[in-house]
């Protein structure tokens, strides 16, 4: 053989190549096929004699030239694997964005969730069994009953003809009664008012003075509109959910040129009038033991363009132990959602726990260990359990199934709590529901690492991340469960926003505050909004700058309702 290389190229000379197994890295994994055969191939070429040096170095370009080959074939498959791995977390992602979508379109609304607590597989066999009370369906239509404290119009009807053949009229000898419900259409009245200047016209009492009548209106002097048609536009908008176009345009179709933006003006006079009393509400709802807090998006119209400002709410409600609760909800509007709002709206709070549902911005009111300043946050239940309820609808497992039946036992313990005092209920959720919730921690524990990127595995580090903050309630029973009663509380203003679509100002945003301030809260404590705020207006009415704003609470409309329905009756 020559000592020219085989690929007709001169290569330097070398120094002797180390004897193999000297000086040389040894691999002890697992090759590939390839790499075997190259491995093998470099062997072979160590082997041979020093006569055939210029070959042997020859083969080692060749050997060292595929080897690097195959190194990037190997980089290349190993990029192809894992963007075939970020497509599968794509398509994963998107097909539960997807079930997501279908199931809040034509899906069940509860996060009930009916398979979850389904005992028929092997899997939920050591689960303990619960039983939800369900209630008794009546059979049949039941009998519309109409309330007693309606006015009533007696209309009596006679046969067409009373007279007898022997020419006498006849008597009524028997009645069959039956009511029906009438509804007076809306209609619009002008009062003209005369205030008369008096004076006595005798020629001796030329010492009197000329005596005029005042105005006695206190909230809309100066303005042509009735303080009750400013109340009931007002709440017709926020309460029930009616937009202001179409009052507008009934006030046309009966003549009445009154534009919506005189209407909100007129809404932004009364809701003026209205803001101490939603202040005294903050007070005692932020009195408590514990309170709850949630926020709302709302857009705004500003600058002609729409800018996303919220709805922030503190709600108070201890109906689940105390039964002289006094429910209440605080309402503000804030043009962000940053964690200073909270910290504002939280500036002199007695309240000791604050629960949310675990949005970051209420970690700034979070009290530090061995500090005085702050709350303690608790976390909702509820939101933990909406987590697999999700997880469950874009993927059923066995493992959603067992916590959500889990979950389900734990508020099973929690309705038969309802109403008891606080001892009762802190040693009942101790001894029932703690057992429940550690067994879900640990099982999620054992099941996190191996779990795929997706809405379950979001949902057990969503779970196992808060755990301190959800077991909190066990622990007092002045606590609830979850913080559904504010975000109940929220509901009627997501009808109102989907009307309308966005709020005219941020001054208006304002107004929406302080009506559902009062709206809320007189719903919590089972009064009617109209009602209630008619009173609380005639009460500022007639109080002007003396009212006394912490006496206009639903409690205070309540312990005079009856009085102001069946009011006393002049003596003839």
């Amino acid at each position: 053989m020559t000592d020219e290389p085989l690929n007709g190229e001169i290569l330097p000379p070398e120094e002797e190549d180390p004897p193999h197994g000297e000086g040389t890295e040894t691999f002890t994994g697992k090759l590939s096929a390839t790499s075997q055969i190259i491995n093998e191939i470099s062997e072979i070429a160590l082997s041979l004699p020093d006569k055939y040096r210029w070959e042997r170095n020859a083969l080692n370009v060749c050997v060292r030239a595929l080897h690097m080959e195959h190194m990037a074939s190997q980089e290349r498959l190993q990029g192809a694997r894992r963007k075939i791995s970020a497509l599968k977390s794509d398509l994963r992602r998107t097909t539960e964005h997807l079930s997501m979508l279908k199931s809040k379109m034509w899906g069940e609304s509860s996060e009930k969730d009916r398979e979850a607590i389904e005992d028929d597989e092997t899997d939920l066999a050591d689960i303990p069994d619960f039983e939800p009370e369900k209630p008794e369906k009546k059979k049949g239509r039941g009998v519309t009953k109409l309330p007693d404290d309606l006015e009533r119009r007696h209309v009596d009807h006679f046969p067409p003809e009373r007279h007898c053949t022997c020419g006498r009229e006849m008597k009524s000898i028997g009645v069959e009664t039956r009511e029906r419900l009438v509804t007076i259409p809306e209609r619009q009245v002008v009062e003209v008012h005369h205030y008369h200047t008096c004076a006595c016209n005798r020629t001796i009492c030329k010492e009197n003075k000329p005596m005029s009548a005042k105005a006695e209106r206190y909230i809309m002097r100066g303005r042509k509109a009735d303080l009750d048609t400013v109340i009931e536009y007002s709440l017709q908008k926020f309460y029930e959910a009616k937009t202001v176009y179409r009052q507008e345009r009934r006030l046309l179709d009966a003549g009445c040129n009154v534009t919506r933006q005189h209407l909100g003006r007129l809404t932004t006079h009364l809701a003026g009038f209205l803001e101490p009393v939603c202040d005294e509400i903050w007070k005692h709802a932020t009195a408590g033991h514990s309170a709850m807090m949630d926020e709302t998006p709302l857009r705004v119209q500003a600058e002609g363009k729409c800018e996303l400002g919220y709805l922030w709410a503190i709600c108070r409600d201890e109906r689940g132990w105390n039964p002289d609760a006094r429910p209440a909800v605080y309402f503000r509007y804030a043009p962000s959602r940053g964690g200073q709002v909270a910290k504002e709206m939280l500036e002199g709070a007695l309240i000791d726990t604050l629960q949310t549902d675990g949005y970051a911005g209420y970690n700034g009111v979070r009290r530090a260990p061995g500090q005085n300043d702050g709350v303690d946050i608790q976390r909702c239940v509820a939101h933990a359990r909406r987590q697999f309820t999700d997880a469950q609808k874009v993927a059923p497992s066995t493992l959603a199934k067992r916590v959500l039946k889990r979950i389900g036992g734990i508020y099973a313990v929690e309705k038969r709590a309802k109403g008891l005092p606080p001892a009762q209920r802190e040693a009942m959720r101790f001894a029932e529901a703690l057992p429940a919730l550690k067994a879900i921690r640990e099982e999620l524990l054992k099941a996190e690492p191996d779990l795929p990127k997706g809405k379950l595995k979001n949902a057990a580090n969503y779970f196992l991340n808060a755990w301190e903050d959800l077991i909190r309630y066990v622990f007092d029973g002045r606590l609830e469960i979850d913080n559904n009663p504010v975000e109940r509380c929220m509901r009627l203003i997501g009808v109102t926003r989907n009307n309308s679509l966005f709020a005219g100002s941020h001054a208006a945003a304002e107004n929406w505050a302080i009506f559902y301030t009062l709206i809320e809260t007189a719903r919590l404590n089972d009064v009617d909004p109209f009602k209630y705020v008619r009173w609380v207006v005639g009460e500022i009415e007639k109080g002007r700058e003396l009212t006394d704003y912490s006496r206009l609470m639903p409690w205070d409309y309540k312990a005079v309702a009856p009085a102001l329905a069946n009011p006393p009756k002049k003596a003839a």
